[in-house]
């Protein structure tokens, strides 16, 4: 029996996942479009301060993240696209902490290797902490973010919760091991866990950006906004999976 080629099962999922998966990978391609469209858009005013640039240019990461992790999951690779979601979230927080000047020239000044800008669990706090009004929430939502954050961190760094099962088939006691993308029950779940942590945290990220900026935003970017945020609502995955 002839095997497929890579290519040919990628064609085949594509075609699986937009048939099973269509609508929440709409609102995923819709998601990047809008952000893609305040990115050109930029904030009012001639010349931009060093916060602005700095939150363009990480809301301009999101972006592409955001797109390649919907590339990925559309091709039928969850895993993969759950670690690409990974740093969308960090995108979100790291963009949350440049509040200021002193905060933007500390991040350009940046210079090792080993560590990142800053703890992802205290970048989270502080972000929960500049968007919700009562302070009881910000450690209850703080917790929750990070722990999907970390769950989408399992993908990332070869968790063996994630590995040991996925890449494989049972035949009787036989195991086949297949290759490409993983279209099975457990790899739509990764999928749509995949594209809708990305689409979540990338608009989280974008709102953070329209309140620290103010861009002048049409009434059809501040509808599609409200639009695409309802239907990541409505076609979330059970964490569980």
């Amino acid at each position: 029996m002839a095997t497929k080629r890579g290519e040919d099962l990628e064609s085949d999922a594509i075609a699986k996942v937009r048939g099973e998966l269509g609508r929440p990978l709409n609102a995923t391609i819709r998601a990047f479009n809008l952000i893609s469209e305040v990115v050109q858009l930029g904030p009012p005013g001639g010349k931009l301060s060093n916060p602005t640039k700095l939150r363009l240019l990480l809301l301009q990461r999101i972006a592409t993240d955001l797109r390649c992790c919907t590339i990925l999951a559309e091709r039928g690779y969850g895993v993969q696209a759950a670690a690409s979601a990974s740093s969308v979230f960090e995108g979100w927080v790291t963009l949350s902490a440049i509040r200021d000047e002193k905060a933007a020239i500390k991040w350009a000044s940046h210079q090792r290797e080993d560590v990142s800008f800053g703890q992802i669990k205290k970048l989270t706090t502080a972000a929960v902490e500049s968007m919700v009004d009562d302070a009881k929430d910000v450690e209850r939502l703080a917790g929750q973010h990070y722990d999907h954050y970390r769950q989408l961190c399992m993908a990332k760094h070869l968790n063996p919760i994630v590995e040991r099962n996925r890449g494989f088939i049972r035949k009787g006691k036989q195991i086949e091991f297949v290759h490409g993308p993983d279209l099975s029950k457990q790899g739509l779940w990764h999928i749509l866990f995949a594209i809708h942590s990305s689409a979540r945290f990338a608009m989280m990220g974008l709102w953070t950006f329209i309140s620290a900026e103010g861009p002048p935003l049409t009434d059809e970017m501040m509808s599609e906004m409200s639009l695409v945020n309802s239907e990541l609502e409505a076609t979330g995955p059970d964490r569980k999976g």
